[in-house]
């Protein structure tokens, strides 16, 4: 959504954006970032990108997780679905 929203005006950049992020280059994606920020020409748009950059340094690491974990990832939310099922039950 931040990608789609930040890139609305150049979205030839949100291929490397996204090619970025699967090879797990933190600097690559702050960079066309940076680039789709220069490109934009209104105000309210660079806001947008500023809290688009903001938001992925620092939350790099969930990014980039499942991309990280691969098929690990697809059993670890398996595993953390089961748990909070289990857990509400317990509660009751």
């Amino acid at each position: 959504k931040y990608i789609t929203q930040a890139t609305a005006h150049a979205p030839d950049l949100r291929k490397h954006i996204y090619k970025g992020i699967r090879s797990l280059n933190k600097q690559t994606v702050l960079a066309w970032l940076q680039e789709a920020l220069e490109r934009a020409d209104e105000p309210s748009r660079q806001k947008r990108i500023q809290e688009t950059i903001k938001y992925i340094d620092n939350n790099w690491d969930g990014i980039g997780l499942p991309y990280l974990l691969g098929n690990d990832m697809i059993e670890l939310s398996e595993y953390y679905s089961v748990f909070r099922l289990f857990s509400k039950k317990v509660r009751l």
